[in-house]
């Protein structure tokens, strides 16, 4: 059947952690962590960087589903599928570990014995670039299963293939839903340039279901403008900007990835990164200071010092609502900042996008802090250590620096840590969940309380009770949480809501 696609006016569009092999294993099992490692395998005709992102919506939507269904019985459901996930990622099978997290989510929202909620849940979106040429005459989107059902009923009902930007809907197209493996194809000459919202909607009969959504960005001539980024960049003084400088750098190097076999974790505005990052190389080239973050918002960023630097994602909290603050935070007022470091095979986008759907951008929002999240590596840590990292934000907004607060999990609770033992004199509190390891010297943690969260089915849990016994043996203040019903997936999740109670309970005056 024909797709019946609907156009709408664009103008209304809103234009180490050093532990041997073990330990490292231990620490990559957390799942978000390990959508980043997937290979070859599944029943998917999608590559291997496709097969991470597919994860990484699959862990989206069931840790959004938990947000809205958590209490003791749902963790009662859920906690065998969640630890079957954690066994097929060990055994590098991706299909069965996707079933059961989609397994997962139908033990949290019952279906009342529907047929084909589970055959959906099993489906991709997949796309072949989320970076378009402007001008390209069709995206073809294709549907497609990530694992197989027994006694999988045969396609049926419609589906609908919208792009919107902000709440316009500025195309759609409505297909008969015939097989797996379909392409649905969605006009596109005349988009104008602009990042938009990828939304599919499955119906059949009274049923239905949206996937999760997805970023695409259109922008002219994306490969032609990138190579000169990447070449402008390349050519500038060794005195430019060396925080703006290699921003502009990381950023385009992941930008050249969409356009390849390569799709990262997260969604990119790519094209508002891509003009962005090309006025930046402009006033680099002039020599004029460069400002990476002007206003409320989420921003990628690499701060340096001298050959070293960190790749992060950093959040700009709009105002805190008139219930949390009485009074309105002004843009040159310090504010408190949170560090997030996540776990082995993670990113800088982990805190944004998971450990409960970006649980802890919300958590900062309503307060009004500012939250910075570090890309880490088992080898070389963040980059940069806390002050380096606390001065690259200060560069961009105030900080409060008597209320800097860690957190981490698994790896990113070792290295909180480390980092925090090198730098005691920086920090206000710390929180490790899901890993720790032994504390040489305890007494760089006099000042410094901890809070110490593991899940009772966590296996990172020996880490956690292993670093709260050696604090309590010291005397030293200490709040130890201990989770039923929670493995190592779950508990940052469950966990951020009593750590930023945690947190609060010593913020300065």
């Amino acid at each position: 059947m024909p797709a019946a696609v609907r156009y709408f006016d664009p103008g209304r569009a809103c234009c180490r952690f050093q532990q041997g092999l073990n330990s490292h294993r231990l620490v990559f099992a957390w799942i978000v962590g390990l959508i980043l490692l997937w290979g070859p395998g599944t029943a998917t005709r999608v590559n291997a960087s496709d097969q991470r992102y597919q994860l990484g919506k699959r862990v989206q939507r069931f840790e959004a589903a938990w947000e809205q269904h958590d209490s003791p019985e749902a963790r009662g459901r859920v906690l065998a599928p969640l630890q079957a996930a954690v066994s097929a990622f060990f055994s590098g099978n991706q299909s069965a570990a996707g079933k059961a997290l989609d397994q997962a989510l139908q033990a949290l929202e019952p279906a009342t014995g529907s047929a084909v909620v589970p055959v959906w849940h099993s489906l991709n979106v997949s796309l072949p670039s989320p970076l378009i040429p402007l001008g390209t005459a069709q995206i073809e989107v294709r549907l497609d299963r990530a694992y197989k059902l027994s006694d999988t009923p045969d396609p049926d009902g419609e589906v609908e293939v919208s792009l919107r930007q902000g709440d316009h809907e500025v195309i759609a197209a409505t297909v008969a839903w015939t097989e797996f493996g379909q392409v649905v194809a969605v006009p596109t000459p005349e988009l104008p340039a602009g990042d938009y919202r990828l939304r599919v909607r499955l119906q059949q009969r009274t049923e239905q279901l949206e996937l999760p959504p997805q970023t695409i960005s259109v922008t002219a001539d994306p490969a032609g403008r990138i190579a000169k980024l990447l070449e402008d960049i390349g050519g500038l003084p060794a005195e430019a900007n060396g925080a703006a400088r290699q921003t502009v750098r990381d950023t385009a190097r992941e930008l050249k990835g969409l356009l390849g076999a390569s799709r990262p974790e997260t969604d990119y505005p790519a094209h508002a990164l891509l003009e962005s990052c090309e006025a930046w190389s402009a006033q680099l080239a002039r020599g004029e200071a460069v400002s990476l973050a002007n206003g409320p918002g989420q921003y990628w960023i690499s701060p340096q010092e001298g050959r070293k630097s960190a790749r992060c994602r950093f959040l700009w909290p709009r105002k805190p609502a008139p219930a949390s603050t009485p009074s309105p935070i002004e843009p040159s007022t310090p504010r408190p900042l949170v560090i997030a470091l996540h776990g082995a095979g993670g990113s800088e986008n982990m805190f944004f996008d998971a450990y409960g759907a970006g649980k802890i951008v919300r958590l900062c929002e309503e307060r009004g802090w500012l939250l910075l999240a570090p890309r880490l590596s088992p080898l070389t840590g963040t980059g940069l250590d806390l002050p380096g990292l606390i001065a690259a934000v200060d560069a961009l907004h105030p900080v409060d620096r008597r209320q800097v607060f860690v957190v981490g999990h698994s790896m990113g609770a070792m290295q909180g840590l480390n980092l925090t033992a090198r730098s005691p004199e920086v920090v206000r509190r710390l929180a490790i969940l899901g890993g720790g390891q032994r504390v040489r010297q305890v007494g760089d943690f006099t000042q410094i309380p901890l809070f110490a969260g593991a899940g009772a089915e966590d296996f990172g849990r020996g880490g956690v009770q292993q670093v709260a016994r050696q604090f309590r043996q010291a005397g030293l203040t200490l709040e130890e949480r201990d989770y039923p019903q929670i493995e190592h997936l779950g508990i940052v999740q469950i966990a951020l809501e009593d750590v930023f109670r945690f947190f609060e309970a010593g913020a300065a005056p």
